[in-house]
Order: structure tokens, then sequence, then C-alpha cells
């Protein structure tokens, strides 16, 4: 019983720091720019399991659970502490009233982990697709004006543009976070700002995925418009001076290893996406079974793109 008691006091206090973290993050524009910056490095929670994470581990790097650090054949160093964050539990039979359980996560600098894998792992958090920053900021521009934030809800709009900013690597020194300054907002109790954060990471991760795709068909475009190009080109060049049949033979060997490549590249996009949506599990869409569901399907997409990249490498591998 005792046990149970310090479990529910540590959770209260875990509440307590959250509120906290939160209250300082609406203080000002500072505040604000730092709460958002440590989200983009540990992405895939809830505004308040964000706010307990940064709590406790400020420094952190990468966050995941013992399991996540076992599936990597790493372990924690001995007698070091978790990180705790509360993981949504609802009582059986009832499905209503949402309590919560303590998780525990370890952070990247907490492992055994070999350097190299380290960095490899910190640079997926660096996945951005090249891409000039004119067409980037005009995407994120044309994908936010879609969105229909209410107008007392306009700071969401403006944290979603600096986390998507910070997402997709463009310099952030430019924005402003003018809805800040409403009276409005100070009035706020600690839970409408919190909300106002899990709006924004919706907003976030939504149009991230449309901002992704745009970025996709832009650089495969690009790569095509290249290889037709070359094509012609080699095709001129021939009717020139002639070729032979080893000539295209190797054209054809350096065309099909090219498209491997860019394949492979895509593959590992939606492997490190499948990592991230682990790593942070179903509560980083919220509670309740409609992000569950919500959670499942955009797993089951991203498990689906995986099986059909691969099927065509190993296609074009055997040929």
């Amino acid at each position: 019983m005792e046990h149970l008691q310090d479990k529910e006091d540590r959770i209260v206090g875990l509440f307590a720091q959250a509120e906290e973290v939160i209250r300082q993050t609406f203080a000002d524009e500072q505040g604000m720019r730092r709460f958002l910056d440590y989200k983009v490095r540990i992405p895939g929670y809830s505004a308040n399991n964000t706010a307990i994470l940064l709590a406790q581990r400020p420094d952190a790097k990468w966050l995941g659970s013992f399991t996540l650090w076992k599936r990597e054949n790493t372990y924690i160093h001995a007698g070091e502490k978790g990180v705790a964050v509360l993981v949504p539990a609802v009582p059986a039979g009832t499905g209503r009233n949402v309590t919560f359980k303590l998780g525990w996560l370890f952070d990247i600098d907490q492992t055994n982990l070999a350097e190299e894998r380290k960095q490899e792992l910190l640079k997926q958090r660096e996945n951005i697709l090249p891409a000039e920053a004119s067409f980037v900021k005009a995407i994120i521009e044309r994908q936010l004006q879609k969105e229909r934030t209410p107008q007392e809800d306009m700071l969401a709009k403006e944290i979603a543009q600096y986390l998507l900013y910070r997402q997709f690597g463009l310099s952030t020194t430019e924005l402003q976070f003018a809805a800040m300054g409403q009276n409005e907002l100070k009035e706020k109790s600690i839970t409408d700002k919190r909300k106002i954060l899990d709006v924004a990471f919706k907003i976030t991760e939504y149009h991230k995925r449309e901002i992704t795709q745009l970025m996709e068909e832009k650089v495969k475009g690009e790569e095509e418009s290249e290889t037709e190009k070359k094509v012609t080109e080699e095709k001129e060049a021939d009717e020139e001076g002639g070729s032979t049949g080893n000539d295209l033979e190797v054209q054809e060997a350096e065309g099909k290893k090219k498209k491997i490549e860019d394949l492979t590249e895509r593959l590992q996009l939606y492997k490190d996406r499948e990592k991230v949506m682990l790593t942070g599990g179903v509560q980083s869409y919220g509670v309740g079974s409609r992000n569950a569901t919500r959670y499942n399907t955009d797993l089951a997409e991203v498990r689906r793109a995986i099986n059909e990249l691969q099927e065509q490498i190993d296609t074009l591998s055997s040929a």
C-alpha cells in the first residue's frame, strides 16, 4: 500500500513539474523557444509529457525505453536512473476515467551504444530532404493557410510554423510569437495553455507529412528530369560517334543502380519514421480510441510503404 502511495505521490509531483514548465514556456518568447527546441529534439510526446521530460532532463538528446535500447542490442549503464514519463492507463471495464502509470526512459548518453551508432541515430532527427529554403518556406506558408484554427488559437499556428521551420532546417530568427502578447492568453489557465500546445503539435504532424510528400515529389521530379537530360545527351553522343552493345548494357546497369539507390533512400526515410512512431508510442497522438486508431492507421501505412519499397528493391536487385 505504501508503494502504491509513493507512485501516486510521484505522479502528482510530475504534474506539478509540468505545470511549472508550461508556466515558464508562456512567460516570454525565450521560454517558448526553449520548450519548442526541446520538442524538436525529443519528438513524439504530448505537451504534458514534453514538459515533464524537460523538467527532469533538459539536456536529453534521444530518449528511449529499456525495450527500445535492447532492440538496439545495447544496455543502460549500471546505476543510471530513468526519466519518468506518464503513460495513460484506462481502468479495466470502465473505458472512461483515464488514470496514469509511470514509464521510464533513458537518454542515449546513458547507454553503452557505440559512438558511431549514436551519431547515426541522432542524424536521423536531421532527416531533411534537399530543397531550396524558399521552396520549403512557401510550402509551409501555403499549408498553414489551409489550417482553420480559431482566431483565439492563432498562437497554435505560430507554434506549428516554428516547429516546421526547425524540423525542415530553416532559420527561425525571423519568426515571432505575436499572439503571446494577447491579454486573453495571459488569463488562460495552465490546462488551456497545454491544450494550445497539443493543438499546435497535431497541426505540425499533419502538415509535416504533407510537406514531406511534396518535397519528395519535387526531388523525384528533379531526378527524373536530370536522368532524362543525361539519357538525351548520351543518345545524341551515340548518334554522333556510334555505340556498342556493351555501352548500352553499361547504361542500363547504371540506370538500375541509380533507381535502387533512390528506392533505398526512400525506404530508409520510412524506416526512420517507423522508429520515431514506435519510440513515441500511441500516447504521442493523445488519449482516446480515435487517436489510437489514427496512430495504428499511420503506422500501418508506413509499414506498407516499407514492404512495397523493399519488394521493388529486391525485384530490381535480382533482375
